[in-house]
């Protein structure tokens, strides 16, 4: 059966790895984490980039960098796959090829103009930042207890250490 381009994935045939989840809501799960992964590195890079250049970075960067990272990883014919590689909710593929990328970009764009120019920069908007760590941890359920690809222990761990690691982490970063 060819996928290429999503031939015939809605035929209702299973992951072969989780038959209890249809490969087309495997693929969408999947592109999840194909487009966090470029969205990571903007921080690094913003303020320096053009949207249009960061579109074109996105494309270049999800077929040429994400792409085979994560079949080498994730995929059961993966060489890092097959060496005993387990990455679970994308730690290898997600978050160290994003902290790559953006430690390159931050290393080519070079200082942003206002550190340059001594400016100070205004704080941020305060509701915005909540509803960005809302929408942020809200996400990280999802990633991480769906990686579990069922409704069971693994899933409800993946879960909690979640929730009580962040929250744990938040504390400390404010408190210390």
């Amino acid at each position: 059966m060819s996928l290429l381009f999503f031939k015939d994935i809605s035929s209702g045939a299973p992951w072969m790895l989780a038959p209890t989840i249809p490969l087309m809501l495997f693929a969408l799960f999947q592109l999840m984490f194909a487009i966090i992964t470029p969205g990571l590195v903007v921080g690094a890079v913003a303020e320096r980039i053009r949207f249009t250049s960061y579109v074109l970075f996105i494309l270049l960067f999800s077929i040429f960098v994400y792409a085979p990272i994560a079949h080498w990883t994730w995929h059961p014919d993966g060489f890092l796959f097959k060496m005993g590689v387990l990455d679970f909710a994308g730690g290898t593929v997600v978050h160290i090829s994003a902290g790559c990328a953006a430690l390159a970009g931050a290393m080519v764009l070079k200082r942003r103009k206002v550190h340059l120019e001594n400016r100070e920069i205004p704080p941020a908007n305060i509701p915005y930042v909540l509803i960005g760590t809302g929408l942020l941890w809200f996400g990280w359920f999802g990633f991480n207890a769906g990686s579990a690809f069922a409704a069971n222990s693994v899933a409800v761990f993946a879960f909690a250490t979640t929730n009580c690691f962040s929250g744990c982490r938040w504390t400390c970063m404010d408190v210390f």
